[in-house]
Parts: structure tokens; C-alpha cells; sequence
């Protein structure tokens, strides 16, 4: 005896055609969420290494310093630093 009729056949083959379907919609939107996610955190990567560059050129412009005064450079660098998250951290 046959195990299926042609159609059990039918369905089965629709319901295959069906999750395949829904596989290859899944698949479509996780890509999306990956690249979402790998553009995030590159924003974020650049976002701290200007960051930490920026603390270093300060750090350097402190230590250089004879005095207890801050030097036009360092008074610019710190202002600019203060707003960089306003800058940075908002939606592009």
C-alpha cells in the first residue's frame, strides 16, 4: 500500500512551498536586522575612537602646559568635546 494519496501529496508539497516561503522572508528581514546592527555598531566605533583621540589630544595639551592656565587649544578642545554627544549621539 501507497503511504500518502496523490492528495496528501499536494498538501504536503504546498505546505512545504509554504514554509519555504516563510524561510526565505525570515531570512530576508534577519539580514536587514544583522546590517542594522553591524552599521550601529560601527557608528559606535567611530563615535569612540573620535572620542578617544579627542581625550588624548587634550591629555597631551594639559600635560604640555607650564602653567596651571589653559591654553585657546585646550579651552577649544574641551568645548568641543562637550557637545559632541549632542552631535554624534543623535538619529542621522
Amino acid at each position: 500500500m501507497i503511504g500518502f494519496t496523490v492528495e496528501e501529496i499536494d498538501q504536503k508539497i504546498g505546505e512545504m512551498e509554504q514554509l519555504n516561503d516563510e524561510i526565505k522572508s525570515k531570512t530576508v528581514t534577519r539580514g536587514r536586522s544583522l546590517e542594522e546592527a553591524l552599521n550601529a555598531a560601527q557608528r559606535f566605533w567611530d563615535i569612540y575612537n573620535d572620542l578617544t583621540n579627542n581625550f588624548n589630544e587634550i591629555q597631551d595639551c594639559i600635560n604640555s602646559q607650564d602653567s596651571p592656565q589653559v591654553s585657546t587649544k585646550c579651552y577649544y578642545y574641551c568645548t568641543a568635546l562637550c557637545r559632541l554627544p549632542m552631535v554624534y549621539f543623535s538619529e542621522p
